[in-house]
């Protein structure tokens, strides 16, 4: 039997499949970390009674050692008891029947390798026994150095993942590792500026600006410094304007619209979805977050396995019409945090949290799910699985299919069965898909090109995977959106790999969903609305394409059904990119609520290419001149480098190519939009 000792965070010690051992002082605990953190050699008596009772008399300083050693020894199991060895003069720990994480964490350091490093980085859950007091000054003192002597292992350790993640552009885990850092160490104004950074290639604008704002703050209470010029030329581009634009867009709008403010956070727009009076705004189903899994103990690093793992557990969770899943997007935020269930249920706003782990055991993989209720921190469910690699597709589903029957009660079994998707055993091909995917959600030209380089790569690995077809049509999509000219050129590709893929699978929302976005855009509305319906049926709790439906059903004429699905997008992906916002606006504008789509589009005014169109659009509609004015500038300058042409004389052909790119279906809601815009002083052609 081993013990497990973790000491980096707050102290735990189990030995075998039981939970913590629960020893009845601080000093027990103390003296056995002590002891564990220097098991390589003997202690003496008098420096451990001069450690834990240095105001003691000698006498009755060594008496209370005594008697906590006894203390620990029968806490610890029978087997364990005699690991502590001692005489008259010193006591010893035996390295051999312990495993503490400290020491894991020091020789993953070691590695030098990219795996040793995020499996140290997996293990550092906070400062040295953080949650150790012992009003003793040789105590005290000790940990102050050890905490710092970690602490500074843990920066090194985060600044080197930085520097490789930065490299290879890998924002997703970029900003979990900037946030880390922040957390250790919360001046360091360059880990701010890269964070922001990082948003700003997802597209996240609010969130780059928010976090500017944080870091401001910051260092004037703290410091009493201003961001240094480089931090302030970064915000300044992200905003994409003029010191004197930023400047007008902090005034307070005139009308109604003062009234609902310039809302500038993803907060506020939950609030705003909350008090909806649309009937997406309802959260009355069972709400669950799938948390990221930890990798422990593999030799070969291969920590994507639990990211696979989480991906299959959360896509097919959502597929229950009796839950609501929060989006991978959001209960990813929380990789590598000490895992506090109530804030993070509060954050989220959900009801269950799934928390687990996969360990690599020789050929086989170990997996552990818990399933928790966020409020009260109560394990509902627990469960341990061991099964070979090549075995790891059938553990997947019989983990969901139990986590689900969990939450939802009786629910039937061959209800998930018949709505799997065809999955690829290629654990390559999918994590291929997984970085293609992470390319578009932060898209522009070497993004699309590289997004398209990995669905390419995935169909190397696995001719038949469907979703690397999905992926492509989804690339030549959103090329369209980097160049609204283009679509003419990209939609016969799209339309070909999409229905390539639904020929090798029809039961996977992905294919579904951008097989209906193409066909919408080619204005062939029936099969759009098909497709759409079925990739809802098929996975009705998928945030991404519930923003890309809310868009397709906004310009079909189903505004309700547009902004519920915009709205509960909102909710399932709380820390949501910023195009999410534009999607809310649009099926807002759709159903002439101005002032709520104004309200989310504000957060992020170029979520999308036409998301100040928009904005002008709805403030013209108001009667806000100014305002409307204003947006419409902004977006003849962002035509212009589109599409090319002189902002002077052009603008009537950069109204009608907006337009163009809007395929309503019903020609009211088409005059609809050019009328807000008209408003705005966006006139297109006249029509001869």
């Amino acid at each position: 039997m081993t013990l497990q000792l973790n000491v980096l965070g707050p102290f735990e010690a189990k030995a075998g499949a039981d939970g913590p051992l629960k020893f009845s002082t601080n000093k027990t605990r103390a003296l056995l970390a002590y002891l564990a953190l220097n098991s390589d050699r003997p202690h003496s008596r008098e420096k451990l009674a001069c450690l834990l009772w240095g105001e003691a008399e000698d006498s009755r300083a060594r008496a209370n050692l005594r008697q906590t050693l006894m203390r620990v020894r029968q806490t610890l199991p029978p087997p364990l008891a005699g690991s502590i060895a001692g005489d008259q003069r010193a006591i010893r720990l035996d390295g051999g029947a312990l495993r503490v994480d400290a020491d894991d964490f020091r020789r993953a350091i070691a590695e030098g390798t990219i795996e040793g490093l995020e499996r140290a980085a997996a293990l550092y859950s906070g400062d040295l026994l953080d949650d150790m007091l012992i009003d003793e000054a040789e105590f005290e003192s000790w940990l102050r150095r050890e905490r710092q002597q970690y602490r500074e292992q843990a920066i090194a350790c985060f600044e080197a993942l930085l520097d490789h993640y930065k490299t290879i552009g890998a924002s997703t885990r970029g900003i979990e590792i900037c946030r880390r850092l922040l957390q250790l160490d919360p001046y360091r104004e360059s880990i701010h500026r890269l964070l922001m950074a990082f948003y700003a290639d997802q597209g996240r604008r609010g969130a780059a600006i928010a976090q500017y704002k944080e870091c401001k703050i910051l260092l004037d209470s703290e410091l009493g410094v201003e961001p240094e010029e480089e931090t302030q030329s970064l915000h300044r581009a992200i905003l994409g304007q003029s010191a004197a634009a930023t400047s007008a867009d902090t005034r307070t709008p005139s009308g109604t619209v003062a009234e609902q403010g310039r809302i500038r956070s993803s907060r506020a727009v939950t609030d705003l979805v909350s008090r909806s009076p649309w009937r997406g705004a309802s959260w009355s189903k069972p709400s669950i977050a799938v948390l990221p899994f930890d990798w422990l103990d593999g030799d070969d690093g291969k920590a994507y396995l639990c990211d696979g793992i989480v991906e299959d557990i959360i896509t097919n969770l959502a597929r229950f019409q009796d839950l609501h899943v929060i989006a991978r997007n959001s209960s990813f935020a929380y990789r590598g945090k000490a895992l506090d269930v109530g804030k993070i249920g509060a954050e989220l706003g959900v009801r269950y949290l799934v928390e687990g782990s996969l360990a690599r055991i020789g050929d086989s993989v170990r997996v552990t799910a818990q399933l928790i209720e966020a409020e009260t921190g109560y394990h509902l469910w627990a469960e341990r699985c061991d099964e070979s690699l090549a075995g790891l597709s059938g553990l997947r589903d019989e983990i969901t299919g139990r986590i689900a029957s969990v939450v939802v009660g009786r629910v039937e079994q061959h209800r998930l069965d018949c709505m799997k998707t065809r999955e690829t055993e290629n654990w390559e091909a999918y994590e291929c898909w997984l970085r293609g995917m992470d390319y578009l959600r932060r898209v522009n030209w070497e993004k699309f090109h590289a997004a398209t380089g990995q669905f390419e790569r995935a169909l190397e690995i696995d001719p038949a995977y469907a979703r690397a077809y999905a992926g492509l049509a989804m690339a030549q999509y959103e090329a369209f959106c980097l160049n609204w000219t283009s679509w003419w050129k990209l939609h016969d590709k799209a339309l070909g790999y999409a229905r390539k893929a639904l020929e090798l699978d029809d039961q996977d929302h992905h294919v579904h969903c951008i097989l209906g976005i193409v066909s919408l855009y080619t204005r062939d509305y029936g099969p759009s609305r098909h497709h759409l319906n079925k990739a809802e049926q098929i996975n009705p709790n998928n945030a991404r394409t519930l923003a890309n439906a809310a868009i397709a059903w906004a310009l079909m004429g189903e505004k309700e059904r547009a902004v519920r699905m915009a709205e509960l997008a909102i909710r399932l992906d709380p820390f949501h990119p910023d195009w999410y916002l534009t999607a809310l606006g649009i099926a807002y504008y759709a159903a002439r609520d101005y002032e709520r789509a104004i309200a989310s589009m504000e957060i992020a005014p170029d979520g999308l290419c036409d998301t100040r169109a928009y904005l002008a659009a709805a403030y013209g509609q108001l009667g806000d001149a100014g305002t409307a004015e204003r947006h419409a500038k902004q977006f003849i300058q962002t035509s212009a480098e589109r599409l090319g042409g002189d902002p002077a004389t052009d603008v009537p052909h950069f109204v009608e190519a907006v337009i163009e790119s809007s395929p309503y279906a019903d020609e009211e809601d088409t005059a609809h939009f050019a009328e807000g815009l008209s408003r705005a002083g966006l006139s297109a052609l006249p029509t001869k």
